[in-house]
């Protein structure tokens, strides 16, 4: 070592740039030695790609829910209308849809006595009254007066405003009305409103008379 330093003071200032570039190099390894490591930076990498694992499928569950929900329904219309039959429309058609379909009302047919503007629900039937005739009871499943009157507020098309106008129904079950429908695609039959929460079989027997489908 001493013959290296000599070395150095004889060939001047070469001994004081060897050692700011011994110095530099020995500083190099250190920071080396001391930053982390290629293990040490895997958990990092793991936690990214679980995250982004985890998020994804959040990111379609709309999508998925999109798929589930039908698109089409199939009615059968009777009564006082051109051509009765079974007609498969739109999900997003109207009561008034599947008459036209089915080649639109007669004469002597009552409208009055339906709601037109009620969405359609697969698998049921519309049966269209003509004037004075006296209506049937609705079998489970059939869009049609019962024994409601003309001023019956319709459960599958009433607003939470209007389903409050019926004898003990306040905003939280009308709202529990409208979020029922909403996630079963609607009442299929009357005596179905028992399932909501918060309306037994008194309070069903109160709004019997005021309500349709």
């Amino acid at each position: 070592m001493d013959k290296f330093f000599n070395w150095l003071d004889d060939h001047g200032g070469r001994r004081t740039w060897a050692m700011v570039i011994l110095a530099l190099l020995l500083a190099g390894v250190w920071f080396w030695q001391q930053g982390p490591t290629g293990e040490d930076r895997l958990p990092v990498v793991a936690d990214t790609a679980k995250l982004i694992k985890t998020d994804a499928p959040d990111e379609f569950a709309a999508l998925d829910e999109d798929k589930d929900k039908p698109t089409e329904a199939t009615v059968h219309v009777s009564g006082a209308v051109a051509k009765p039959g079974v007609y498969t429309l739109s999900a997003d058609a109207r009561v008034n849809d599947a008459i036209q379909v089915a080649g639109g009302p007669l004469p002597e047919a009552d409208l009055d006595a339906l709601n037109l503007a009620q969405p359609l629900i697969d698998g049921t039937k519309i049966a269209v009254p003509r004037q004075g005739e006296a209506p049937p009871a609705p079998a489970p499943g059939t869009v049609g007066t019962g024994s409601t009157g003309a001023g019956a507020v319709s459960i599958n098309a009433a607003s939470v405003e209007e389903l409050q106008k019926l004898p003990g129904i306040g905003p939280a079950k009308a709202q529990a009305i409208v979020a029922y429908r909403e996630a079963h695609g609607g009442f299929r039959a009357l005596e179905e409103l028992k399932e909501v929460s918060g309306i037994g079989d008194k309070t069903y027997e109160r709004l019997a008379a005021d309500i349709q489908l």
